[in-house]
């Protein structure tokens, strides 16, 4: 498209425009000054991690000392973009806008606790992420292991949780205002009740004057 064409479309869908250039740059400010402080979060990643390895491998190992982690044939060390804290960061930014975005059809206040399921679900994720990059790599292959793998498989899990989040959240009554049952048919149901009420009344009189 020419660049006049881009303009034309940007004008016409400014609030847009305006809305995505926030959360892009929002969502970097937020993981960028998360990764700063990584520190608190890196002994917890190294401790999942081991206990991850343990279930599949018999010669984990894991040196805190040394922020070390892996088996005798593959190992890897838990450096600060390797903590979490980034995704950590970039859902917890992306579930303030989703829950904003999508107020009037979410059920408040129980939609807030979405955002810490997720922070955790996507700090999870990020050490399932290195155990099973140190499994590839003893096992497979370490340049896969420490090639694409490694790189992608972060974003993926990201995306993975992101839309899993939204999804279940629009689909759960929970969570979500949409799925509860509208006055019609709630109105439609009473009608039911009060024919069968006298019914079941009569049936039960009936029964006590045999009796």
């Amino acid at each position: 498209m020419p660049a006049g064409a881009w303009v034309r479309l940007a004008r016409e869908n400014s609030t847009v425009a305006a809305a995505g250039f926030i959360i892009i740059t929002g969502s970097w400010l937020v993981g960028f000054f998360a990764g700063r402080a990584w520190e608190p979060l890196q002994g917890p990643t190294l401790r999942a991690v081991y206990w991850l390895l343990r279930a599949f491998a018999q010669d984990a190992l894991c040196q805190p000392g040394e922020h070390l982690v892996g088996t005798n044939e593959f190992n890897v060390y838990i450096f600060p973009a390797c903590t979490g804290y980034e995704g950590i960061g970039l859902m917890g930014f992306f579930m303030a806008v989703y829950l904003w975005l999508f107020r009037h059809r979410l059920r408040f206040p129980r939609a807030f606790i979405l955002i810490p399921c997720a922070v955790l679900i996507i700090w999870f994720l990020n050490s399932v992420r290195i155990a099973l990059l140190v499994l590839i790599g003893t096992h497979v292959s370490s340049e896969i292991a420490l090639g694409g793998f490694h790189s992608q498989t972060g974003w993926a899990a990201f995306i993975a949780v992101a839309l899993g989040v939204v999804g279940v959240t629009q689909r759960t009554a929970f969570f979500s205002l949409d799925m509860l049952p509208s006055p019609a048919e709630t109105r439609e149901a009473k009608p039911v009740a009060r024919y069968l009420g006298p019914l079941m009344a009569l049936l039960a009189a009936v029964g006590d004057i045999q009796n």
